[in-house]
């Protein structure tokens, strides 16, 4: 009798697995994640990045353009407002008594508050050791101006084109910023020096809407100048962080930090303030010498009324480089005056005059220096 064969758990098929079958000719790939790696990844990548920067590129181009067509249907707004204030009987009137001499003397004065405002730039580009002989910085002057009251960027956008081009003259783009905010600093302040004084001086020559007018501006341009300080002041990560893609808050915050270490040292001001003060005194001359042409007696606190309101008006974005909107102001406060409308407009009309002849003279003056550039 034979023994019973002990059957064990291996014999009823335990502890087998079934393997699959493995192609030893094929590489083993084990992906580190749970996706398959895309060989075309690199070149995916490198094409998204291009449609996202055309994107933007396409995008800002757009932007631009609609803030242009806004600021340029602000000018046609205000010229068209212009035109129907104006009575143009009494525009070839005022034209047949315009004195030669006075208007020449008139163009003299202007000369002289060139000279000046070089001499202002001069003070303010030493103190960021930056040296120019006094022809350059006369040509740097009237290079400012065309960038001021003809770049289509606006006149915020020309002041920053403006430190631009001279900081690359100089090889110093980080002083010239700082040049260039303290300019519209001291400017601001020796505006309102004489300005502030006039309105109580004069009051009985002005009208209380561009009274008005000029209090609410001037609040609102030390508004944006505490904000860029309390930003750069408090908030410094800004300048670095992803609000930096926006361009007013970059100017915000460059703005503001040069304001700051400007505050620190205000001394150091006093001789550019001097002489920016006398360029204001030196453009009341000129006004006054021009409506004398046009045998007016123009008080003078009309006229520093009249172009402080031009001088805000025309770094606010709304309208193309101030035109139109500047124009209005300035014949609104000749005729406050009791000055009838035709003389206000040719008075108004020389003074353009010479901001574009200026104007112009800087565009050939930035021609001449491409030119140059082009050939090293």
């Amino acid at each position: 009798m034979q023994s019973p064969q002990h059957k064990r758990l291996r014999d009823f098929g335990a502890f087998e697995f079934s393997l699959p079958a493995q192609n030893h000719s094929a590489p083993l790939q084990q992906p580190l994640s749970g996706k398959e790696p895309d060989p075309l990844q690199p070149e995916t990548t490198l094409l998204v990045q291009h449609q996202t920067e055309c994107l933007k590129a396409a995008l800002l181009r757009h932007r631009t353009v609609l803030f242009l067509f806004v600021r340029l249907s602000f000018t046609i707004t205000g010229c068209f407002f212009l035109i129907t204030r104006v009575i143009w009987s009494s525009f070839p009137q005022a034209l047949a008594h315009i004195q030669g001499s006075l208007l020449l003397m008139g163009g003299l004065i202007s000369l002289a508050g060139i000279l000046i405002q070089a001499y202002r730039w001069r003070s303010l580009l030493l103190m960021e050791r930056i040296h120019f002989e006094m022809a350059d910085l006369i040509k740097l002057y009237l290079l400012g101006t065309f960038f001021l009251y003809l770049h289509p960027g606006g006149a915020l956008r020309g002041e920053e084109l403006k430190a631009r081009y001279i900081g690359r003259i100089a090889r110093n783009l980080h002083g010239t910023q700082h040049a260039a905010v303290r300019n519209k600093l001291v400017g601001f302040l020796s505006m309102l020096l004489l300005t502030i004084p006039s309105l109580f001086f004069g009051a009985q020559y002005l009208s209380p809407p561009l009274i008005l007018w000029f209090i609410v501006l001037t609040l609102c341009t030390i508004a944006a100048i505490s904000v860029a300080l309390l930003l750069a002041q408090l908030f410094p990560e800004l300048a670095y962080g992803p609000w930096s893609q926006y361009p007013l808050m970059v100017t915000l915050m460059n703005t503001g930090s040069i304001l700051n270490a400007t505050l620190r040292k205000p001394h150091r001001l006093g001789k550019a303030l001097l002489y920016s003060t006398l360029s204001w005194l030196i453009v009341l001359m000129n006004c006054q010498a021009y409506a004398l042409a046009l045998g007016l007696q123009l008080p003078l606190a009309v006229c520093c009324l009249a172009l402080a309101l031009a001088e805000l008006l025309n770094h606010l974005p709304l309208s193309y480089n101030g035109w139109g909107v500047r124009e209005l102001a300035l014949i609104s406060a000749f005729m406050a005056a009791g000055i009838s409308s035709g003389q206000a407009l040719l008075l108004t009309l020389i003074l353009d005059g010479q901001l574009l002849g200026a104007a112009f003279l800087g565009r050939l003056i930035l021609q001449k220096l491409q030119q140059k550039q082009s050939r090293v």
